[in-house]
């Protein structure tokens, strides 16, 4: 089976313009304390998507320098000489947009916060392409703060 997720992402984007139009101006902070290649194609999608959702994104270099925002996202991974953990448990739980820190996960483990972004894509497929996992035997490879 081949997933059409550029299909699938413009589907999603279309249903959360709708849901968009309820709220009023939103602000994202982005942290981005390196670049590479592949963190500036992240960090382009992201970009794309929020102007597609009127979300207005300032980028910081350090979580100090987030003065206010809606949510913030702290975009992995960080150089050697920062502690990731005391980072991501920073961010204010109700602001962590990709449920890193520990209070976020905690309220999404027992329900109270909806699934982090890519296990809500992983949902978002199951259920467009009607793949049913229960009784199912399912392998996780890895075990990533974003993916595993």
């Amino acid at each position: 089976m081949i997933v059409d997720g550029r299909a699938l992402a413009e589907m999603r984007i279309t249903e959360l313009q709708a849901e968009r139009a309820t709220f009023g101006p939103l602000t994202l902070a982005l942290v981005v304390s390196q670049s590479d290649a592949v963190t500036s194609s992240y960090i382009s999608i992201k970009r794309r998507v929020a102007r597609e959702l009127d979300v207005a994104i300032v980028e910081y270099a350090t979580l100090d320098e987030v003065v206010d925002a809606d949510g913030i996202i702290l975009q992995l991974p960080l150089p050697a000489t920062i502690n990731v953990d005391r980072e991501r448990n920073r961010i204010v739980d109700f602001k962590d947009v990709d449920i890193l820190g520990d209070a976020a996960y905690t309220k999404f483990v027992t329900g109270a916060y909806p699934p982090p972004p890519v296990a809500r894509a992983l949902k978002t497929i199951l259920q467009n392409y009607k793949i049913d996992c229960a009784d199912k035997k399912v392998t996780v490879v890895g075990q990533g703060r974003l993916v595993g």
